[in-house]
């Protein structure tokens, strides 16, 4: 007994140590960290950012470290000044000594309180392109494996003049994981969404509506395509497994098949413009 007694207590006196030790180095390296992460950051991002406190925690993800930046705003692409995003609170999550030797891998995010403005002008251009194209191909030091984004009271816009559509979402808590490609975003996400407005063409769809979802997408930019692998919505006491793709680089073209469960004709009536 009086071993397993020892044993127990070094044990504890090593994991305080290791505690008391990692919460002192990041206070010590604080400031280094903030600056590097903001010099690295700025070599990739082409629009301003403006931030109202940034500093650093290993308590909130821990034991990942989190740079925390609270009352921030990132301006779109399009001429003038106008918000691609605000937010409360970013939280970018990372491992702690890949940050400490300056290689910022982000493998987590999350934002609180949030608004988010995507626009497609006239011409098809796009306002959320706001990094900066390396030469040859090269990367920087911050990079994105985003495998727990948990987006906390979300408001997202989407205006494409182009094509005519007009969307509004909203989610109170939202957890999603994505990976990138060459403008090809496998996105699998879920939590609570509601369509406050779904405009295409003048024609109003599923206005009002709040899901509880499990989805997996994946949009191409550069197609304009978005294709819907098997996912589950569920409003109220009805289900619906929905799959399809829907394109409109050119033209709008959906094919999207949904089977339902424990519904209604006036539930299915209420989706219809």
């Amino acid at each position: 007994m009086n071993i397993f007694r020892k044993i127990l207590f070094y044990l504890a006196l090593f994991i305080g140590v290791l505690v008391l030790s990692v919460t002192i180095s990041a206070f010590l390296f604080k400031d280094k960290i903030i600056n590097q992460f903001i010099r690295e950051a700025n070599k990739q991002l082409s629009t301003p950012v403006s931030v109202g406190k940034m500093d650093v925690s290993v308590w909130k993800n821990f034991p990942k470290l989190s740079i925390v930046m609270t009352d921030v705003s990132i301006e779109d692409s399009h001429p003038g000044k106008y918000p691609l995003l605000t937010a409360k609170e970013l939280a970018f999550e990372m491992n702690l000594i890949d940050a400490w030797n300056g290689n910022y891998v982000v493998e987590g995010l999350q934002i609180t309180d949030s608004e988010t403005n995507l626009k497609v002008n006239l011409n098809g251009e796009n306002n959320y392109t706001v990094t900066k194209s390396s030469p040859g191909g090269a990367k920087g030091s911050v990079s994105f494996a985003l495998h727990n984004v948990q987006l906390t009271n979300t408001v997202v816009h989407y205006n494409d003049q182009a094509q005519n559509q007009q969307h509004t979402y909203t989610s109170k808590s939202l957890k999603a994981s994505i990976d990138t490609n060459n403008d090809i975003y496998d996105i699998e996400a879920d939590g609570d969404l509601t369509t406050t407005k779904l405009t295409i063409e003048g024609k109003s769809y599923l206005a009002g509506k709040t899901f509880e979802i499990e989805s997996d997408l994946v949009y191409d930019d550069i197609k304009k395509a978005l294709t819907i692998n098997p996912s589950l919505l569920v409003l109220h006491e009805a289900s619906f497994n929905v799959s399809g793709s829907y394109t409109w680089k050119t033209k709008n073209e959906i094919d999207i098949r949904v089977d339902g469960k424990d519904t209604d004709i006036q539930t299915l009536v209420s989706f219809l413009p």
